[in-house]
């Protein structure tokens, strides 16, 4: 990887994973904050929050990620 340039590849899963999120279905949130043991107005408050810390130039704490982390774990878990 003699060319590799990892703020143009982040930048592409970024918006990858943001193309994602968006079509995600309803029912299919709903499914995922069931299984996660979250409610989906918990979620959706969360998230919000992330996203306006993130366009605020803010920096996220090691515990949300940690959260994030554990919550994709325990999903990943029950497939």
């Amino acid at each position: 990887m003699r060319h590799w340039q990892p703020d143009i590849d982040l930048d592409r899963l970024l918006a990858a994973l943001g193309e994602e999120i968006i079509d995600t279905s309803d029912e299919d949130i709903r499914t995922l904050c069931g299984q996660a043991g979250a409610p989906t107005s918990g979620v959706a408050r969360d998230m919000r929050a992330r996203i306006a810390a993130v366009a605020d130039s803010e920096t996220e704490t090691a515990p949300a990620i940690a959260d994030i982390i554990l919550q994709r774990e325990l999903s990943v878990r029950s497939h």
